[in-house]
């Protein structure tokens, strides 16, 4: 019932950020599920690896209905030090989650 597929991400993999600088890291997220994503209880949200978010959890700001698709943001910061840092993040609507949204990027 709750499905998505990921049309696009920006930055891409790997991704060269100087260190220290923010930038916004955007999916397009396609709802290939059977079901609306409900705006009211609906959110995307870190799940694990490196913490370069500025913020952990976003609200959906509009109701995704199935065959849909939305823009997911969230603002992060490259670290201090140089190296490749990877975090993911998962939609959540009530006790379920499902659609990992990974990125990895290399700070220098």
């Amino acid at each position: 019932d709750l499905d998505c597929q990921i049309i696009s991400q920006d930055p891409p993999e790997n991704a060269l950020i100087t260190i220290q600088s923010q930038f916004t890291a955007k999916w397009i997220v396609a709802n290939v599920g059977l079901k609306t994503w409900p705006s009211d209880n609906t959110d995307y949200r870190y799940l694990s690896g490196d913490k370069i978010h500025l913020q952990p959890i976003y609200d959906f700001e509009k109701n995704v209905p199935a065959g849909d698709r939305v823009e997911l943001t969230v603002a992060m910061q490259a670290p201090s030090q140089p190296g490749v840092y990877s975090t993911i993040w998962r939609i959540t609507i009530g006790q379920e989650s499902f659609c990992n949204m990974k990125i990895t990027i290399i700070a220098g």
